[in-house]
């Protein structure tokens, strides 16, 4: 695309790109524009398992250029199609709000309401059909100017990160990337593709954060669940509450910790939440100040050891016969893809505590176990490489 292009899509128009290659959209001199009307008008780009930098000239409707480069660092499987969109709101209250975002709670601005800290637009990149999703670093161009920049927000530019919407927490959270507020980019925004989201804004907002949390992990231990985590400092801290999830996403009060009130210095917590429910379960932590004020952590994941259902597989790199030792005697099923997300062996059942399959004949590779039980399923890499 040259200067002389641009190119508007509305009213659910979908650019389709069957060339997976990142040169597919090539961009000449300062290149053309693209511009979004909703986040149901977008490309969809065939990418699958390519690699490389996918730079896409959007604009403005003014025609301020904002490029959005996504950079695949990790490829995904062969099926995989990405999705981009990105629309400009039409007022500072950021609405419309995609459809499946509820608010615009951040967890920067301590859970309330963070959109007069948000530019007035929002960025939708989906990874639809991968059986696996591609892990990219993601870099968004924005526009400075008042219509979107806002007129009543108060953004601060310098301050300004990625942050992801979080359906499970129904709020946005995230620190992401570094700002370039004199290219207007935030860039080196990494995305992992086991822990996929899709729908971006960029937040700007200065105030300092009442604890600097360095660290929140959990794990299942004898029917209980221990949590650690730890701050770099901490202002006006009057205490920590521990909140429990299941899957209906219903949280409850577990515990509450008294939090140090003022320090520079690291400080470690750890507490334990005895006899928990046998079910995938969550935590958050939710910081209290003095003042009544609070935020919440991001949340954390507690499979209660199911991903542990595989114990060892052996001998890996493998050229012949593979055994897998599994962790009970429950019957699973177990599968053999190709990094194309293709299934290349039979499905062996496994009614014991080890398995074995055959991969003499499949040619020299990257492969995924994939195991299933009644409860779970685990995935692990598998590299085959003949002598």
């Amino acid at each position: 695309m040259n200067d002389d292009i641009s190119m508007v899509m509305e009213n659910e128009v979908k650019l389709i790109i069957d060339n997976g290659n990142a040169n597919a959209i090539t961009v000449i001199g300062a290149g053309g524009h693209i511009l979004l009307a909703s986040e149901n008008d977008g490309l969809q780009w065939k990418i699958g398992d390519h690699t490389g930098t996918y730079s896409l000239p959007l604009s403005t409707h003014s025609m301020q250029k904002i490029p959005l480069g996504v950079t695949i660092t990790e490829a995904g499987s062969a099926d995989g199609t990405l999705f981009i969109s990105s629309y400009e709101t039409s007022d500072d209250q950021n609405t419309p709000l995609p459809a499946s975002v509820t608010s615009m709670n951040s967890s920067i601005a301590g859970g309330e309401d963070g959109g007069l800290y948000a530019i007035d637009r929002f960025w939708v990149i989906n990874a639809d059909s991968y059986t696996f999703k591609p892990n990219m670093t993601l870099s968004f161009g924005y526009d400075d100017n008042d219509n979107e920049m806002g007129i009543e927000n108060t953004i601060d530019e310098p301050s300004l990160v990625a942050q992801y919407f979080n359906t499970m927490t129904d709020q946005w959270e995230g620190n992401e990337g570094i700002v370039d507020f004199t290219e207007n980019s935030v860039s080196n925004v990494d995305v992992l593709g086991s822990a996929f989201h899709g729908i971006w804004a960029l937040v700007g907002y200065s105030n300092p954060l009442p604890i600097e949390l360095l660290s929140f992990t959990g794990r299942y231990v004898n029917h209980s669940v221990e949590l650690k985590w730890s701050t770099a400092s901490e202002v006006d801290n009057d205490y920590f509450t521990i909140e429990r999830a299941t899957a209906e996403f219903s949280w409850k009060e577990i515990k509450k910790i008294d939090g140090a009130g003022q320090s520079t210095t690291i400080l470690n917590y750890q507490e334990v939440d005895y006899h928990v429910p046998n079910e995938q379960l969550y935590y958050r932590l939710k910081q209290t100040d003095y003042d009544g004020s609070f935020e919440y952590s991001e949340m954390i994941t507690i499979n209660q050891g199911l991903s542990d259902q595989i114990l060892a597989i052996y001998p890996n790199p493998v050229g012949g016969m593979l055994s897998i030792e599994m962790s009970n005697l429950e019957h699973a099923e177990l599968k053999l893809f190709n990094n194309y997300g293709q299934q290349v062996a039979a499905t062996y059942s496994v009614n014991s505590m080890t398995g074995r399959i055959d991969v003499s004949q499949l040619p020299n590779g990257l492969y995924f176990l994939e195991c299933t039980t009644s409860s779970q399923k685990s995935i692990k890499k598998i590299l085959v490489k003949h002598q």
